[in-house]
């Protein structure tokens, strides 16, 4: 809940830094099992750099990632709203895999 707290903090305030210190933080938090919402929140952030970190992780984790209760929420609820991280996911997982 905190780090959710300084997300929102970050967004309304743009407080300096702060980024810099959710982006290390998230990356290195990132599980097979958090991996969809870590990327929804990179869209929120609208870093690409960050977005493309979870993306790779989730083309490299797939097998594992598309059995998570996150993967299911997403393409049941997200999908549709969120399709150009589809589009990506998609378009990233071709290139490399």
């Amino acid at each position: 809940m905190f780090f959710k707290d300084l997300q929102t903090v970050y967004l309304q305030y743009q407080v300096d830094g702060l980024k810099q210190k959710c982006i290390k933080y998230l990356k290195k938090k990132t599980t097979v099992k958090n991996a969809i919402e870590q990327l929804l929140l990179a869209d929120l952030f609208n870093s690409e750099h960050l977005k493309f970190h979870f993306i790779e992780f989730i083309c490299i984790n797939a097998d594992a990632v598309i059995k998570t209760k996150n993967w299911k929420i997403f393409k049941e609820e997200f999908a549709k709203t969120y399709a150009h991280l589809v589009v990506e996911l998609f378009e990233v997982f071709a290139k490399k895999y």
